[in-house]
């Protein structure tokens, strides 16, 4: 009998110590931010938005993101990659100032809410052309924002292929700047 309530209390306590997931305390979310083009995946590290108004009476509001390899603002022109996502449209009136709306942007060629035009582009900074500059599958980009809080956003890119026919798709979480 001494031998079973042995086996048991051992039972019991490698079910009560055992895990079902990660007992680190962080939220098992950790994507690393980048673009990848084709095979070759680069870091970003920084990014910034620019919130516009367009439309008939300013009805939406119109976010242009940069993102950048080497940390560098948009203004000061770093070297290395540069994604642009230009001309991502929102309701005006469903949208928060100083703040991107969150939700899905896909291709439209007349301006509606929660879609873009298709004018976004990846450039080397250093002036290395490696990679196309302008996307050439527009219709096929689909951007997906969520602002999480604050400053912090997470902002996913897929569907877009470079002037080379390279697959173009990205990922960012992290703190995206109000660039005016």
């Amino acid at each position: 009998m001494k031998k079973f309530l042995i086996f048991l209390t051992a039972a019991a306590m490698m079910i009560n110590f055992s895990s079902c997931g990660n007992d680190d305390g962080g939220d098992g979310d950790d994507k690393k931010n980048y673009c990848k083009i084709g095979s070759t995946s680069y870091d970003l590290n920084y990014a910034d938005f620019y919130i516009n108004s367009v439309g008939s009476s300013d009805e939406f509001a119109e976010y242009d993101i940069y993102f950048a390899e080497d940390a560098t603002p948009y203004d000061a022109g770093g070297d290395g990659l540069v994604v642009n996502l230009y001309y991502l449209y929102a309701d005006k009136s469903a949208a928060t100032e100083g703040q991107m709306y969150s939700g899905t942007y896909n291709y439209s060629e007349e301006l509606t809410a929660m879609s873009h035009d298709g004018y976004s582009c990846l450039r080397m900074s250093d002036g290395n052309v490696r990679i196309g500059q302008e996307f050439v599958s527009e219709s096929q980009l689909v951007v997906k924002i969520n602002h999480v809080s604050g400053d912090v956003y997470e902002i996913e890119w897929s569907g877009a292929i470079d002037e080379d026919g390279n697959a173009v798709s990205g990922y960012y979480k992290g703190p995206v700047v109000d660039g005016l």
